[in-house]
């Protein structure tokens, strides 16, 4: 199996695209300010996650790359939501966030151990030491009050969750956006997409087919190949802009992005 000629070109395109921004991207990171750290840390997952796709679409696996796609629209959310309004108290939130999620995990963890103590393991510096794991907790939550205390958090400061974060986007009427773009991702790909994320009856029902005669049959969603290159390399577009229009990369964007923008509006 292997792409259409049509994504074969759109594809090959994206590659030399990425090559070039690679190229650009400037690793020293003294003096930039938090969005703009963020956006050249999240240029290498969306690159990787875009690259896996066209490798699972080439090989015919349309249901696995769907799984993919549902990320980067999550990731892609994102990164737009933390460039509108008050764009640091956005990201020490999301940081926030990371902190407390940690400390459940480990705290989880120690509950555990404790419970099945034949878990635990007398080496030190094993993560089924509960010595180990407190001393972790304890580092997880210095550094979590310490992301309060220098910006100025409250404790009931929550990052929102990524609906409310698509409506964000769409009232902030971003420019080149349709109105209700980032409810309708949300909405209809991102729940849509679901299905191949969790492995419950209805994702099951989507690697599977029924014929005429009542049999049934292993498949996957050949019809997805258009969908699943268009928008994660779309994605990859509007984030492309997003670093020149923070700085992350000075100038103008290539050439090769206009290039790509006409082959995916064919």
């Amino acid at each position: 199996m292997s792409l259409t000629a049509k994504n074969l070109k759109i594809v090959e395109s994206f590659n030399y695209l990425k090559t070039q921004i690679n190229s650009l991207l400037d690793n020293n990171l003294k003096g930039k300010t938090h969005l703009q750290n963020y956006l050249y840390f999240v240029v290498a997952p969306v690159f990787n996650y875009t690259e896996s796709i066209i490798i699972l679409c080439d090989q015919g696996k349309f249901n696995a790359a769907s799984v993919l796609l549902r990320s980067l629209i999550e990731a892609h959310i994102n990164i737009i939501y933390y460039q509108i309004n008050d764009t640091e108290k956005k990201l020490s939130m999301a940081v926030k966030k990371q902190f407390d999620w940690r400390k459940k995990s480990v705290n989880l963890f120690i509950n555990l151990i404790k419970k099945y103590p034949n878990l635990e393991s007398p080496k030190e510096n094993s993560s089924y030491n509960i010595k180990n794991l407190e001393k972790k907790f304890k580092k997880i939550d210095e550094a979590r009050n310490d992301i309060i205390s220098i910006n100025k958090l409250k404790e009931g400061d929550k990052d929102l969750n990524l609906y409310d974060k698509a409506i964000s986007c769409d009232n902030a009427k971003i420019e080149k956006a349709e109105p209700g773009h980032f409810e309708l991702i949300h909405r209809l790909f991102y729940n849509i997409l679901s299905t191949y994320v969790h492995l419950d009856i209805p994702g099951l029902e989507s690697f599977v087919g029924k014929n005429d005669d009542g049999k049934y049959f292993f498949k996957d969603e050949t019809a997805n190949e258009d969908l699943l290159i268009s928008q994660s390399i779309d994605i990859c577009i509007a984030l492309i802009k997003d670093l020149y229009e923070n700085k992350v990369i000075m100038g103008d964007p290539p050439e090769s992005l206009n290039i790509i923008e006409k082959l995916l509006n064919k």
